[in-house]
């Protein structure tokens, strides 16, 4: 019996295992400008979309919400630009910033324990630094590592 992971995918229904990134042979190369347009315009209807969400959104406006977070520029380039690359998966995108925000969430309202406000502007740089180191460590053990979810 074997473990290859790819054989173990290929027993799956055919869109679950596709989602998961298993090719029975591998797709046909296309033609550099082929992509290059494409990535273009996942790239700009991407960014624009959210810019437009939350620069359009009374809701992010009255709450003083930043236009753009810098990890979704990120992404672009993975997702857009990088295509075949393991951290530009769907797993990955979408299991990342699950992990990265849930993490980040939890030691944030953790250090908000804290006796006073003041106390937890202090120690600030350590609740981030501490989300994002184990985040990366989540993302590492369940196999869903994406760069700008640990930001």
């Amino acid at each position: 019996m074997s473990t290859n992971p790819a054989n173990r995918l290929s027993r799956l229904p055919p869109q679950v295992s596709r989602w998961l990134g298993y090719r029975a042979s591998p797709p046909p190369k296309r033609p550099d400008y082929i992509i290059y347009l494409w990535s273009f315009i996942g790239a700009f209807g991407g960014i624009a979309l959210i810019q437009a969400v939350f620069g359009q959104a009374h809701y992010f406006i009255e709450r003083s919400v930043p236009p753009i977070i810098a990890s979704y520029g990120a992404t672009a380039v993975l997702i857009y630009g990088a295509v075949d690359a393991p951290l530009a998966q769907p797993r990955a995108l979408f299991g990342g910033h699950f992990i990265g925000a849930l993490v980040g969430v939890c030691v944030t309202k953790l250090f908000h324990l804290l006796p006073t406000e003041e106390r937890f502007e202090q120690l600030i740089w350590l609740s981030s630094s501490l989300s994002c180191a184990l985040a990366v460590v989540a993302m590492q053990i369940t196999g869903t590592t994406h760069p700008p979810a640990g930001e």
